[in-house]
Order: structure tokens, then C-alpha cells, then sequence
């Protein structure tokens, strides 16, 4: 038997595992794909050696299953031809349990500033949640793939013709969330009007490596100095 006050602590624990369980619910039901890109999504990643693959890094088992694969590391980063217009990442294994739910969080607060704003050159790209076959239902890395929408972005597009109105629009985004990795590989050149920000994981409160500090006003200021940096620096590597 439990002691009372144990008994009365678990008791009390119980109201809010079932509301984090209804948003945990609600999050999954608000930003489910389209039931067709679902149907393809499954003939790719339902054989358990896919999701071994996943898991372990496994390139060749990847690429053998037809993934092509952009980046593979802590994060992997894909697409599949049976799923046109979509980029899916997987996991990240450096820096937390909850990484998918910070990058479709984050995407919709830069969304919704960017209207607020009335800013029209710069653009985030439409994120939702894709639960992996045989995996759990709760709300974890390693059970769901963030989907993300294409964007068309100019890889070898001289970034010298970046406007100065994206330019200054662009940086007043990456100011005003401490975007502290503003590299070529998260920021994309649409055109020399538009450009999007396609990596959206916060840098504060995510848990270990150098950026991963304490939310306080000084360290987002030097986040946000450091993003617009390396974002101007960018602009001008040929």
C-alpha cells in the first residue's frame, strides 16, 4: 500500500496527465496529413527495416527503400518520389524528446507574425505530423516524421540579389526569434524578393549544444546578433 500522502500526490498528478494527454490528442488531430499523402507516406516507411534504418542511420537501407536522403546525421532529412512536394525529418537524437513539436510550434508563431507584420518577403513553409507505422501513439520523436512543404528554393541563386527589403525583413524575423543558425543549409533563397526560413526548432530551452541556453534576454540577444551574422555573411559567399 501506498502511504496517504503518496497516494494523495498521485491523485493529484491524475487531472493534469489527462489534460496534457486531450492537447497531446488535440496537437496530433489539428496538424494530421491529408489522408492520400498519408496512404503514400505508408508504403514507404511501414516495413520495420525502414524504421531499423531510421533509427541506426542506415543509408544504404534508406536509400534501397528509394529515400533520398539530404541530410543524414542527428537529424535525417528526406524525400521520396511516391511523396512529391513534401521534405520529412526524423527525429533529433541530440536534442530532445519533443523536437517535432517545437518545429511545427515555432513555424506557426513565425506564420502568424509574419501576418500580423504584414511582411511579405519572408516565408515559412507549412508543417504537419505523420505517425509512423507499428509505433506508439504518443506524442514522441521517435514515433511521428515532420512533413514539411517543398518550398522553392535556389540553391545557386547568387545571393548578392537578395532585395534590401528581404534583407531587412529577413533580419528583423531572425531578431525577433533568436534564430541563432541563420546558415544557408535553414534559410532559403526563393527569389531576390522572398526568402524562406526553412529550419524551425527554437534554440532556447532544447536541451544541450552550444547555442541550447537558458531563455533569459541577454542570451537571445547574442542568439539574435549571431543569426543575423551569419545570415548577412552568407549573402555574401559566392
Amino acid at each position: 500500500m501506498y502511504p496517504r500522502k503518496t497516494l494523495f500526490l498521485i491523485l493529484l498528478a491524475i487531472p493534469s496527465q489527462l489534460v496534457a494527454s486531450k492537447k497531446a490528442r488535440a496537437f496530433i488531430a489539428a496538424h494530421k496529413l491529408p489522408d492520400d499523402i498519408i496512404e503514400a507516406a505508408d508504403r514507404v516507411f511501414s516495413s520495420k527495416e525502414v524504421y531499423r534504418a531510421l533509427k541506426k542511420c542506415r543509408k544504404k537501407t534508406l536509400r534501397e527503400a528509394g529515400i533520398h536522403l539530404i541530410q543524414a546525421g542527428d537529424n535525417i532529412i528526406m524525400e521520396h518520389p511516391d511523396v512529391p512536394g513534401y521534405i520529412m525529418k526524423w527525429g533529433n537524437r541530440f536534442h530532445g524528446l519533443y523536437s517535432t513539436i517545437r518545429r511545427i510550434r515555432m513555424a506557426e508563431k513565425i506564420d502568424n507574425y509574419l501576418k500580423r507584420e504584414k511582411i511579405t518577403t519572408v516565408h515559412v513553409p507549412h508543417k504537419w505530423l505523420y505517425h509512423l507505422p507499428g509505433r506508439g501513439k504518443k506524442l514522441r520523436d521517435r514515433n511521428y516524421l515532420v512533413f514539411s512543404e517543398k518550398m522553392p528554393v535556389q540553391p545557386k541563386k547568387s545571393p548578392r540579389h537578395l532585395s534590401h527589403q528581404a534583407m531587412k525583413d529577413t533580419c528583423k524575423v531572425i531578431r525577433r526569434f533568436a534564430i541563432v543558425d541563420a546558415s544557408p543549409g535553414n534559410m532559403g533563397i526563393l527569389d531576390e524578393d522572398n526568402v524562406a526560413i526553412l529550419d524551425t526548432e527554437p534554440t532556447i530551452r532544447t536541451g544541450g549544444g552550444l547555442w541550447y541556453v537558458f531563455d533569459n534576454p541577454l542570451s537571445r540577444l547574442v542568439q539574435a546578433k549571431v543569426g543575423t551574422w551569419l545570415f548577412r555573411r552568407s549573402l555574401q559567399d559566392k
